[in-house]
């Protein structure tokens, strides 16, 4: 297992039975690990339930993930004491600095007085029947919950205010250290998600870059689309300067927040809208497909994606890996976009986009798929003008409307290309 430091963050997702995402947690600070756990801190996290609701934690959490037993420990630090909510789960696995592990329904509820309650038992009897747990692992889930009460009652590690206190202190100086370097850490993130990029997804973007100018040279279109935020991806790609004069953008105003900031988060989720768009804009075989969408989770991406495979056209993906396979989908399909594309960008965006948490606010900032979507895009730019010129193809860029004695260059590429849809 890889060996953290003192205030690396991870996320956390919790799993059921059938392997369905249950719930994720956007952070946790780690603090230490011994023999029998690996503790985290987190507070005011964003939490994200399996139907897309989200919420944020109100206190102070130190957490403690058992190595072997199958529960975990979670000590809440409130103005009348320390509660600890503890969830009967598997043991924990750690990928891609995200600690998962399935839980089984049973929680204990333990109170600053030392009394506790177990709960949920309807749960685990009806999950136990649908989700055939097995006689085994249900010998193993209450024998785990006497051990995790035998602990409880006799003040064992870690029910004691002291381990409790101990941890919280250190979870406190790391938030100071990073409330401290705020700023520092703004330019951070963004070269930490260019880097990540960089490391992980060059051979990606390249092959996207290829892919684009091949189908350019045998005649084909271009296209490039998103919804919400993500729209800035077509609208970042085409008829600006610097880029390929053949992007086809499907652009409409139903997708973007030009008219009101929640309408194309109900547009989104509409089936049938996407499959108007492709027969409007042309979607044939042979074409490329660009859809950016950072969830992966709506109806709109995933339809449009459906619809241009099924006409024979290539599909590229731009998401979030880390959000998208923390969510489940909101197509009849079942799928997330990443599921049906033929290649999968990762923005290595964190679950609900925002990278930086900061003491006083319950909401994290600075969002980072618009600025990797960008990023991206010059990528794929490059890699396809490299390509083309490679094979002697003329390569149709723009130029800035702002420097003299553009305008002719720029007018000859609109009317050759801005009306081929």
């Amino acid at each position: 297992m890889k060996k953290f430091k003192l205030g690396d963050h991870l996320n956390i997702h919790s799993y059921k039975h059938d392997s369905k995402i249950h719930r994720s947690w956007d952070e946790a600070t780690y603090l230490n690990e011994d023999e029998e756990y690996m503790i985290f801190g987190n507070y005011k996290t964003l939490v994200v339930e399996s139907d897309g609701r989200t919420w944020h934690t109100k206190e102070p959490a130190i957490m403690f993930f058992s190595k072997e037993n199958w529960f975990n420990i979670i000590g809440q630090i409130k103005k009348n004491g320390i509660y600890y909510y503890c969830n009967i789960a598997s043991p924990f696995i750690i990928e891609e600095n995200t600690i998962k592990y399935i839980d089984y329904d049973l929680d204990l509820r333990v109170f600053p007085d030392g009394s506790f309650k177990v709960l949920d038992r309807g749960e685990y009897k009806y999950h136990k029947k649908i989700m055939n747990y097995s006689d085994d692992i249900d010998k193993i889930l209450k024998n785990e919950l006497t051990v995790l009460i035998n602990k409880v009652r006799n003040k064992e590690y870690p029910f004691n205010k002291q381990t409790i206190d101990y941890y919280y202190n250190e979870y406190k100086e790391i938030c100071i250290s990073r409330r401290n370097n705020n700023m520092k850490e703004v330019f951070e993130v963004g070269l930490d998600i260019i880097k990540k990029i960089q490391e992980t997804q060059s051979e990606k973007l390249e092959q996207t870059g290829h892919l684009v100018a091949k189908a350019f040279m045998d005649g084909h279109k271009f296209f490039v689309s998103g919804s919400g935020h993500s729209h800035t991806m077509a609208e970042e790609m085409y008829a600006r300067a610097g880029g390929l004069a053949f992007v086809v953008p499907i652009l409409t105003s139903e997708l973007t927040m030009t008219e009101h900031p929640t309408k194309s988060s109900h547009i989104e989720r509409l089936p049938g809208y996407a499959k108007i768009l492709a027969e409007l804009y042309g979607i044939s075989c042979g074409d490329v497909v660009l859809i950016a969408s950072n969830s992966g989770r709506n109806a709109y991406p995933i339809e449009l994606a459906l619809e241009a495979k099924s006409r024979g056209a290539h599909v590229v993906a731009i998401t979030s890996m880390k959000h998208t396979t923390a969510q489940s989908s909101r197509h009849s399909c079942g799928k997330n976009l990443y599921q049906i594309a033929d290649i999968v960008i990762d923005n290595c965006g964190e679950v609900g986009d925002c990278a930086l948490s900061i003491d006083g606010l319950d909401a994290k900032l600075c969002p980072t798929s618009s600025m990797a979507n960008s990023f991206i895009a010059q990528c794929i730019n490059v890699a396809c003008a490299k390509y083309l010129i490679e094979h002697n193809v003329e390569v149709p860029v723009f130029s800035s409307l702002n420097c003299d004695g553009t305008e002719e260059r720029n007018d000859k590429l609109f009317k050759k290309y801005t009306r081929m849809y």
